[in-house]
C-alpha cells in the first residue's frame, strides 16, 4: 500500500513539473530576440496584415538559444477564441519540432499588437552577459575580501 501511494504521489509530482516547464497556448514570450529575427518576424507581421486586413491574425514564435526560430500564424474571420489559440500553438509547435528550433512556442502578436515581453527579455540576456563576461585578476581580488579581516595580511592573497 504505501509503495502504491509513493508512485501515485510521484505520478501526480511529475505531471505539475511538466506541465509548467512547457508553455501553453497564449503564454507571450519573453526570451531575447536577436535584431535581424525580430525584423524579419514584424516583416512578415505586416505582410500578412496587408494580405489579410479584415482578418483577426494569430502569430507564435520558437526561438533557440542559437539564434534559429520557427513561427506559425493563423487568420480567424470572428473574434479569437481559446481553441483558436490551441490550434495556432500546436501548428507553431508541429513547425518548430520539424525545423529542429525547439519544442515550445510562445504567443508573440495578436493582430498587430506585439504581445512579447521584451522587458523580461531585456533582463535575461543582461544576465547573460554578465554571467559571461571574464573579470581581470587585478579586479577580482579588490572585489573579494576576506571573512576573517585578520586575515588580510601584506602580501596574501585571497585568490
Amino acid at each position: 500500500m504505501k509503495h502504491l501511494k509513493k508512485k501515485i504521489f510521484l505520478i501526480i509530482l511529475s505531471f505539475f513539473i511538466i506541465t509548467n516547464l512547457i508553455a501553453g497556448e497564449k503564454e507571450p514570450g519573453f526570451f531575447p530576440i536577436p535584431p535581424d529575427v525580430l525584423n524579419d518576424i514584424k516583416g512578415n507581421l505586416d505582410r500578412i496584415r496587408q494580405e489579410k486586413p479584415s482578418k483577426n491574425i494569430l502569430l507564435y514564435l520558437s526561438i533557440a538559444e542559437e539564434g534559429g526560430y520557427a513561427w506559425y500564424y493563423d487568420s480567424y474571420k470572428k473574434d479569437i477564441k481559446d481553441k483558436d489559440h490551441k490550434k495556432t500553438y500546436k501548428k507553431c509547435v508541429k513547425n518548430s519540432k520539424k525545423y529542429r528550433v525547439g519544442e515550445d512556442c510562445y504567443l508573440f502578436a495578436v493582430n498587430e499588437k506585439i504581445v512579447w515581453d521584451f522587458v523580461k527579455a531585456e533582463m535575461i540576456k543582461k544576465k547573460q552577459v554578465v554571467k559571461n563576461r571574464i573579470i581581470p585578476f587585478i579586479d577580482q581580488e579588490k572585489e573579494l575580501t576576506y571573512l576573517n579581516p585578520k586575515d588580510k595580511k601584506p602580501k596574501r592573497s585571497i585568490i
